[in-house]
């Protein structure tokens, strides 16, 4: 602790202003809040051995440590780590027109008993980019997953009107650091493809290993609407492509 000085002067017979108390307790209390000076920071204590120059690492990617495609880059007040899933082939022959980017990296039919009821891991089902095991300092963590995801069928009138059905129909996305939920988005209805983005933070402590692992559940709640005249073309399923999970770690 340094050295402090009463600064303010003091009235006569004694009295002192509400600014003398001010400035000596702003003194007493400026080195909590960064403001160091020589006490704390005698001259020539730091050289060029306290630059520690970034490392790179790899950290786990699946449950069971079967993978490491995680990336993690550790500097001097933060650390940064990464994983993405790489899904970039057009080779997914959906429609007849043209092939499209897939096939999806993970497929839940509704109409099978695909998934079990409850909270599931991502990780499950795709090896890349829902799961991440790293290495933290005291402080605070920072992140966000990224989905993309479709849940619909297609149906079709014998005049050749298209349209999506099933009203019932929900699915949500969860994001989990060391088992408890940290961000989530809420049940989403039935609907076209779409990237949801899930940002997160939470106060963390020094560890060897956090986990930061994507979740995930749907329901699926009968056919929907039916209007007569109306064939099933496509089964109600959940399709997940390509994912995305990122954490900043910021030191106390």
């Amino acid at each position: 602790m340094s050295k402090t000085y009463s600064v303010g002067v003091h009235q006569d017979r004694d009295y002192a202003t509400a600014k003398a108390f001010n400035q000596d307790a702003s003194g007493f209390l400026a080195e909590f809040n960064g403001k160091l000076d020589a006490q704390q920071l005698p001259y020539e204590t730091i050289d060029d051995s306290n630059m520690v120059a970034n490392s790179r690492i790899a950290v786990d990617s699946r449950p069971d440590g079967s993978a490491q495609d995680g990336v993690g880059v550790i500097m001097a007040t933060q650390s940064y780590f990464q994983v993405e899933s790489t899904l970039n082939t057009f080779t997914w022959a959906r429609y007849p027109a043209a092939d499209v980017l897939g096939p999806p990296l993970a497929t839940f039919s509704s109409q099978n008993n695909s998934w079990a009821s409850g909270i599931l891991s991502l990780s499950a089902n795709i090896t890349k980019g829902s799961f991440l095991r790293i290495p933290t300092s005291e402080g605070f963590l920072r992140g966000a997953a990224q989905i993309d995801v479709e849940y619909f069928f297609v149906s079709q009138e014998a005049a050749g009107f298209t349209g999506n059905f099933g009203a019932g129909w929900r699915w949500q996305f969860y994001v989990f650091v060391n088992d408890v939920m940290v961000s989530t988005t809420g049940e989403q209805p039935a609907g076209r493809r779409r990237t949801v983005n899930l940002p997160f933070a939470a106060p963390i402590a020094s560890q060897d290993s956090v986990t930061i692992d994507v979740r995930w559940s749907a329901t699926f709640d009968g056919a929907g609407t039916s209007p007569a005249n109306i064939k099933l073309i496509e089964d109600a399923n959940l399709r997940v492509f390509n994912c995305l999970l990122w954490a900043r770690n910021q030191y106390r």
